[in-house]
């Protein structure tokens, strides 16, 4: 029995590792949920325009073997932290 646990918690952690987000995942993950919050055509117009520009150089990813984090700084009180695991990412409240 030992034995199938070990080799399922190995395969997960293989497909973790395989699919581990990157900093362009973040980017357009970042976009979606702006454009979620916000029902204002014309921000959303602007997050298609400029988002990826402004989001790519305020955002900082550091990637794991099994996970990546993220963080964007859009000012002092304004952060946004994710964690990405299997090409997903998730959104982690700010203290």
């Amino acid at each position: 029995m030992k034995k199938y646990i070990l080799i399922i918690v190995l395969f997960i952690l293989v497909i973790a590792a395989i699919t581990v987000p990157d900093k362009k995942q973040y980017t357009e993950w970042i976009k979606e949920e702006v454009k979620n919050q916000n029902n204002d055509q014309l921000v959303n117009l602007g997050v298609d325009l400029l988002g990826s520009s402004i989001f790519g150089s305020t955002s900082t990813c550091k990637n794991y073997v099994f996970l990546s984090t993220c963080r964007t700084d859009l000012g002092q009180e304004e952060k946004v932290r994710a964690i990405g695991a299997f090409n997903n990412y998730f959104g982690i409240p700010s203290f």
